[in-house]
């Protein structure tokens, strides 16, 4: 496995990269540093947090912990049905991030698991 470029931090998200799985287009492992940290005590306090996505709390990932589970769709386009279709169900959900090569949001599953949705930037 090969680190890829670490990006800086910023207002609401750490210092992180991806270590990609060998010479491959795919993103890999994403890994996040956050000097403050904590780790929640149960999945409840993951959906307390995930209720008020304007809490910074929400945008800080857990040392030790799942942090979150991303996927990549292929195009804009797929990713904005999705969107759709969790705003249908009342899906909480950040604003949509311009990462450079790509775009994302995140959300949380019905478990309280934070779940990333990523697709190639045009």
């Amino acid at each position: 496995m090969r680190a890829g470029p670490v990006y800086p931090a910023t207002a609401k998200r750490g210092r992180h990269c991806f270590i990609k799985p060998g010479d491959t287009d795919a993103w890999g492992l994403h890994f996040f540093e956050y000097a403050d940290a904590q780790i929640p005590s149960s999945a409840e306090a993951i959906r307390q947090l995930a209720e008020n996505r304007e809490a910074a709390a929400f945008f800080q990932f857990v040392p030790g912990a799942l942090q979150h589970i991303a996927f990549s769709l292929p195009s804009e386009e797929e990713a904005m049905v999705l969107r759709r279709r969790l705003e249908s169900h009342g899906v909480p959900m950040t604003e949509i991030y311009d990462q450079g090569s790509i775009r994302d949001f995140v959300f949380v599953d019905n478990n309280g698991i934070q779940l990333e949705a990523a697709w190639p930037k045009k």
